[in-house]
Parts: C-alpha cells; sequence; structure tokens
C-alpha cells in the first residue's frame, strides 16, 4: 500500500477531475500542501524513469540535461520524501527506492566527472541505469497503488 493516511487514500480514489474538486473545497491548507507535494515528487521520479533520449527531444539542446534531471530530483523528490513519509502518505518501500536512487545520483556527483552529466552517461553509466530502473519500479508502485485504489485517468 502506498499511503497509511486515511484522507490521502480517499483523496486517491478520485477521479482526476474530483481531485480538482476535493482540492479546492475538501482540503485544508496542510493537506492542499501535502497533496501538491506528493504531485511534484511523483513528477520527479517520473522524470528520473524516462528515457533520456526522448528527454532531449523535449528539452532545449543548451540544457544539461543529465544535471536539470538529477538537480530536479534532489529538490523536488528527496527532501519530499522526507516529509510524505511522515504524514504516511507513501510506504516505506516507495521512500526507500526513492532513498536508493538518490544513492546513485550521490556516486555519479561524488566523483566530480564532467562526463558524468552527460545524455551519454545517462545512456551508459551503470549508475545512471540503475537509477533510472529504479525509479521505473517506484513509479510501477505508486501507479499500482493508485489504480488498486480507485483513481481513474
Amino acid at each position: 500500500m502506498i499511503s497509511e493516511n486515511k484522507w490521502f487514500i480517499e483523496y486517491q480514489m478520485l477521479s482526476n477531475d474530483e481531485k480538482e474538486v476535493y482540492k479546492e473545497f475538501v482540503l485544508d491548507t496542510e493537506e492542499k500542501a501535502i497533496v501538491l507535494d506528493y504531485e511534484r515528487f511523483k513528477s520527479a521520479i517520473e522524470l528520473i524513469a524516462s528515457n533520456p533520449g526522448e528527454l532531449q527531444k523535449k528539452y532545449s539542446e543548451k540544457l544539461n540535461l543529465a544535471e536539470e534531471v538529477s538537480l530536479i530530483f534532489n529538490d523536488e523528490c528527496v527532501y519530499i520524501a522526507h516529509y510524505l513519509k511522515s504524514e504516511k502518505c507513501i510506504s516505506e518501500e516507495i521512500y526507500n527506492l526513492v532513498m536508493q536512487i538518490d544513492k546513485q545520483l550521490e556516486l555519479l556527483s561524488n566523483e566530480h566527472n564532467e562526463a558524468n552529466w552527460t545524455v551519454q552517461a545517462m545512456n551508459a553509466d551503470k549508475r545512471w541505469i540503475k537509477a533510472r530502473e529504479l525509479a521505473g519500479e517506484t513509479c510501477r508502485l505508486i501507479n499500482f497503488s493508485q489504480v488498486t485504489s480507485g483513481e481513474k485517468d
């Protein structure tokens, strides 16, 4: 199960249209903040899980894609994961996967090697590949949990 938080489970079971109404009229300010953090968290994981070639087509060539993906993950996911775990909005399993992704990116960063921050490295380096695999597994767990709890796209 993705969450042990009762109101968050209820929210996840709503259709996307119902979620918008629920955010507007039912959730209090703190709950809205949690939902927005969760959406940022999920987007950052999806970004790490994405195929580097597809990302390269989508974004500007002037953008250092590898560096940006890593920074977004660090800024939008790692910190938020701690908070979502404390609010019981993500499972221990999802939290641990996120920390494993962070460890892979940290290994790349600790080398202080510019070559680690290229699209070529994203495609070939075992740490980038492992991070992408872990992110894919995290996405499957999140999406499976939402489908089994009733989310409709």
